[in-house]
């Protein structure tokens, strides 16, 4: 079964949405001929180089993909069009329809960065219709009409109707309670918030379907459409007293970005099961998926009640914080052999020593660098497993959840 696929009708245009999706953590083939391969990829796309054919030939090269990918009701189709609505964009949407199970299309061209956008239907380029464009003169693909219903049913039998991104969900579940209506509906976007709205919407009421845009809509579709299989959960062991750190895990909470574990200092301290009782509430929330924050700290107080638990426990404040440190760098090497991991970012030098002692690591290969003063790289012994490291008091409110995005995009490469 074929989950995604891409087919666009010219190779740069492959190219530019393919890129959408890389930069999604997803990796990337463009087959250039058309036809069945092994491609060990997360996502293909098809190059047709059918813009400047005929109308029937065009549909041909449609149907040569479609025969030869396992499509089913739950397989999203994204067809990539000119954001100017150069080419056969009727035909090929009718042959799409015509060689699958699916009924109706989701069509937003809009290319706001670069000033392509739809408005009641037309197809706008710098705040005027396309047709007192450049593009109305291309040598080899003119457009001729503002209008993209009038577009598309020059070229094809199907039902047009513009709508706006409001309209979109009713339309959506109309159509799919209408196996007999051929209908695309045409989304009206300005924005790029317009196009994050849309991709939210199809997300959240699509199973499958055929999904029609430039690269714009393509950058925006929510990645949970398109990467399938398992994402492998990332580790942050926050164990710095730092406001900054405390914040930007709170941040990181917030944004759903991660789960945080708050572990104990007195139980690290006495309970010589502590260790195990905290895999056992950790390892769930990793094997579910969720990425998971350990905190040995809940707020900037904490900092405060040093010297007594100093004195409570005779240790000075060294020895106190190795062995707090001590704690979690065993805490992260214990998780590290029952989870295959995206990636672990040590706060404090003295943890990440820790955890590289316990996996008996005796050096760090340097890869290069998420954020400033956030290096990624590799721990011998673990080198299926990115290792970043960051300073307490670095980074902005976002660092956390920045590094966690990275983890995740670079998991599926």
């Amino acid at each position: 079964m074929d989950s995604f696929v891409v087919i666009a009708d010219d190779f740069t245009g492959a190219n530019d949405t393919g890129m959408q999706f890389y930069n999604q953590g997803c990796s990337v083939a463009v087959s250039l001929i058309n036809e069945a391969g092994e491609f060990d990829s997360d996502i293909v796309v098809y190059n047709t180089d059918s813009r400047s054919m005929s109308k029937v030939d065009a549909k041909t090269e449609i149907f040569k993909v479609i025969d030869h990918c396992s499509i089913t009701k739950d397989t999203y189709i994204y067809k990539k069009i000119d954001a100017t609505f150069r080419g056969n964009i009727g035909s090929e949407i009718e042959a799409l329809i015509q060689s699958t199970r699916f009924n109706f299309a989701v069509l937003c061209n809009a290319l706001p960065s670069k000033h392509r956008t739809i408005e009641d239907g037309k197809c706008m380029y710098r705040g005027q219709g396309v047709t007192k464009s450049e593009f109305a003169t291309d040598p080899k693909t003119p457009v001729v009409s503002d209008s993209v219903t009038e577009i598309i049913a020059s070229q094809s039998s199907i039902n047009v109707y513009s709508i706006n991104k409001y309209d979109l969900r009713d339309s959506i579940k109309a159509a799919e309670h209408d196996p007999t209506a051929k209908v695309v509906f045409v989304v009206d976007a300005k924005t790029n918030e317009d196009l994050g709205y849309i991709g939210q919407t199809i997300a959240e009421v699509m199973d499958g379907g055929i999904l029609i845009g430039s690269s714009g809509l393509a950058s925006y579709l929510p990645p949970s459409i398109y990467l399938q299989n398992f994402i492998k959960p990332c580790l942050v062991i926050a164990g710095t007293m730092s406001p900054v750190t405390i914040n930007q895990a709170k941040v990181a909470a917030r944004n759903d970005a991660a789960t945080v574990y708050f572990v104990n200092v007195h139980s690290i301290m006495k309970d010589q099961d502590y260790l195990d009782k905290c895999l056992t509430g950790i390892i769930p929330i990793l094997n579910d998926g969720r990425n998971c924050i350990i905190q040995s700290a809940k707020s900037e107080k904490d900092r405060f009640d040093v010297d007594a638990n100093c004195k409570l426990y005779g240790l000075t404040r060294a020895d106190f914080g190795s062995f707090i440190s001590g704690f979690l760098g065993n805490l992260a090497s214990a998780i590290a052999h029952r989870v295959n991991l995206s990636g672990i970012l040590f706060t404090g030098g003295d943890i990440a020593i820790s955890c590289a002692a316990s996996l008996g690591s005796k050096s760090y290969t340097i890869k290069g660098e998420i954020l400033p003063c956030i290096p990624v790289g590799y721990l011998d012994g673990i080198e299926r497993t990115l290792i970043a490291t960051k300073a307490g008091s670095h980074g902005d409110d976002d660092a956390l959840v920045k590094v966690i995005e990275f983890f995740r995009k670079e998991s599926n490469r």
